[in-house]
């Protein structure tokens, strides 16, 4: 492990932000004290990372015997364990009509019968892959943000061990290999890796992230998926890459009652859902029936599909999970729970993505009302490429040497306009503000640095936390570590200074502030505020004159330390 050992890693969507409003964190309140009982194995990381957030006590090993003497029992998933439970249920069921939580960590497929008798949910259980992630409105009402969302990138571990079943069963289904569409050394990341159908990521993350199928080379345009059980089918769900030729009719066929049904899809890359009449089935063939725009390459892709499964009509009250896959999740029971941990810790691990995993389990014991001795938390990075909130357009470019950013990217905001094509590029004549929500365990005094591109012709830019006060970083601001990314790119470390934080959440915003050339008053409202001019009898031309305005702030990471970074 690093000796860093708290990170909140902000990942990215690849897209143009849209505008959202700015929100300022409210800290969380502090929690009563609480019984809490561990049964976890010495030496285990999970145990350490437990230990890393202020959570400690003796490690038991009679599982059923811990539900006596606490309110809060994190118990290791092993098949031992959970058969302990599931055959003394009377005692669990105690313990969670009295307001207990049982957090089991790491469910295997040895142990997932016990865990469904448990959670009187028949689950299926399949490894995470290279996947994204996204919160639900259960995961934001806990307290978690979407800086907790995507937890890894493609050269990490996945950032849980197991995922259980929701309503989308496409993922569970074994589908056909990459030599099946003549592709044999295909691998995750490529465009032509099958399972990126259904991985919860698209071409908006990077095209590498969709599926193509070259019809021209002769890939087949069908092919046959296979639950691990049967299940009643009631939706279907795709997103086709319209980048290529367009689909216009896709078929499912279903073994169960040899039905198939037939959709039409609009030319768009949004996702488009279907719902019919229910269809048992196990085994389905999926296939692309036509498509059009003769014009361009003999090329089909998709984005996404999913395919969902009949629940019982109270499924999403007894099974809460707190990301769109079944990593982290909460069955209400009484005035307490049973809670699905999976979140994956190795050993050693990059310190961005294991201590982002600190905070969302930091988040979650929280709410549960456990209470935290002392911890060794206190460093924080965020990712630039994903601002909780943004009131102008950001892009996200791999900046010269991409292996030499935190993720292969940096947060691109360029404005470079005249006239009255400036209020396009920017909401005000402030520039383009971004917030970045973060949590801080360990409270203390940070030092704060943000890793900046082209150091020598940015703009300036403001940086605040909360709601205190702005603090300017000019365009000749010192910097250190400088390396060339290529070409004209560079980037640098710089410290933009310190500040005390409490525990609990904060928002760190960066505001971009524009330089004007040929600058006049009444241009300037007549560029922002038309009206306004006019109230003041001004006059109005309707035009923003010979007025520009350039901003140019790119970044990587931005770093806060208690120690000297």
């Amino acid at each position: 492990m690093n000796r860093f050992p708290i990170v909140i890693v902000l990942m990215f969507l690849c897209f143009a932000a849209p505008l959202r409003p700015l929100i300022a964190a409210e800290p969380m309140p502090s929690p009563k004290p609480t019984n809490i009982a561990l049964v976890m194995p010495a030496g285990d990381a999970r145990t350490q990372m437990l230990k890393d957030i202020g959570i400690s006590g003796a490690l038991l090993t009679d599982v059923v015997g811990a539900l006596d003497n606490a309110k809060i029992v994190i118990v290791d998933g092993t098949p031992d364990n959970l058969a302990a439970l599931a055959a003394h249920k009377p005692a669990v069921e105690a313990f969670l009509q009295g307001g207990g939580h049982l957090n089991i960590w790491g469910v295997t497929a040895a142990s997932l019968p016990s865990f469904n008798k448990l959670v009187g949910v028949e689950h299926v259980l399949r490894p995470m892959e290279y996947e994204g992630l996204s919160l639900t409105p259960a995961g934001k009402l806990l307290g978690l943000t979407d800086t907790d969302a995507l937890l890894a990138d493609l050269t990490s571990p996945p950032p849980f061990t197991g995922i259980i079943d929701l309503h989308d069963v496409a993922p569970f289904a074994t589908w056909p290999g990459p030599a099946n569409w003549l592709e044999p050394t295909a691998k995750p990341g490529w465009d032509h890796w099958p399972r990126n159908m259904v991985n919860g990521l698209d071409a908006k993350n990077s095209w590498k992230n969709s599926f193509t199928i070259i019809v021209s080379k002769g890939e087949p345009t069908s092919w046959s998926i296979t639950l691990p059980r049967r299940e009643t089918i009631t939706g279907f769900t795709i997103a086709p890459n319209i980048s290529y030729r367009k689909i216009r009719h896709v078929k499912l066929t279903f073994d169960g009652d040899g039905a198939s049904e037939t959709f039409t899809l609009k030319p768009v890359n949004d996702a488009q859902h279907f719902d019919f009449a229910d269809h048992p089935a196990m085994t389905i063939k999926i296939e692309m029936v036509d498509w059009v725009d003769p014009d361009k390459q003999n090329i089909i892709g998709i984005d996404h599909i999913e395919l969902q499964a009949a629940r019982p009509a109270d499924f999403d009250q007894r099974v809460v999970s707190l990301f769109n896959v079944g990593g982290l999740v909460r069955y209400p029971r009484g005035a307490g729970e049973i809670v699905l941990n999976e979140l994956n810790v190795p050993a050693n691990e990059d310190m961005q993505f294991h201590a982002q995993k600190e905070s969302i389990l930091h988040t979650l014991l929280k709410t549960e009302g456990a209470s935290f001795g002392a911890t060794a938390s206190g460093f924080i990075w965020i990712e630039s490429e994903n601002p909780t909130a943004s009131d102008g357009v950001y892009t996200l470019q791999p900046i010269g040497n991409p292996a030499i950013l935190s993720n292969g990217l940096g947060l691109y905001i360029g404005v470079d306009a005249t006239g009255d094509d400036i209020p396009k590029k920017m909401p005000t004549k402030d520039g383009i503000t971004l917030q970045y929500d973060f949590n801080v365990l360990s409270p203390g005094s940070y030092e704060i640095w943000n890793r900046l591109g082209f150091q020598t012709s940015r703009t300036d830019f403001r940086w605040r936390i909360d709601a205190g006060e702005w603090h300017m970083v000019g365009h000749d601001t010192p910097f250190v570590d400088n390396i060339n990314l290529g070409g004209w790119s560079d980037i640098a470390w710089t410290q933009l200074g310190k500040q005390e934080l409490p525990e609990g959440k904060h928002a760190l915003f960066i505001n971009a502030i524009p330089t004007f050339a040929n600058y006049d008053p009444k241009h300037w409202l007549a560029i922002w505020s038309p009206e306004e001019l006019i109230k003041q009898g001004a006059g109005y031309t309707g035009h923003g004159g010979n007025v520009s305005a350039h901003l140019l702030y790119v970044s990587d990471a931005i770093v806060l330390s208690q120690t000297p970074f």
